[in-house]
């Protein structure tokens, strides 16, 4: 029972951030139209997938290899001109919103 417990508040967690990751690339870069919607589109299932491994034991990829998931087309030079920040911003963000409600759950 404690086993099933910890992994479902793991989902709720994560769901939890990507949820507000979800809310900054509507409103930061789509809205601001600094990436179309398919690119967006690709950031939000990159993040789901980067969380997934992250609740699976760990990352063991690169984020251009994320992003090479959905876009094999992408060329390296393309994707750190042009994504490599937006991306590891949104990483960090969901990272640190799962840490906060881990914190607060410790309580």
């Amino acid at each position: 029972q404690d086993l099933y417990d910890a992994s479902f508040n793991a989902e709720k967690i994560i769901e939890s951030g990507l949820e507000k990751i979800d809310i900054v690339i509507n409103t930061v870069y789509l809205k601001l139209n600094r990436f179309s919607n398919h690119e967006c589109s690709k950031f939000k299932n990159i993040l789901t997938n980067y969380a997934a491994d992250l609740s699976n034991g760990g990352i063991h990829k690169s984020v251009y290899e994320y992003f090479l998931e959905l876009d094999p087309t992408l060329t390296s030079e393309d994707f750190y001109a042009k994504y490599q920040h937006a991306l590891y911003y949104l990483m960090r963000e969901l990272k640190k919103n799962i840490s906060e409600k881990l914190k607060l759950l410790s309580c």
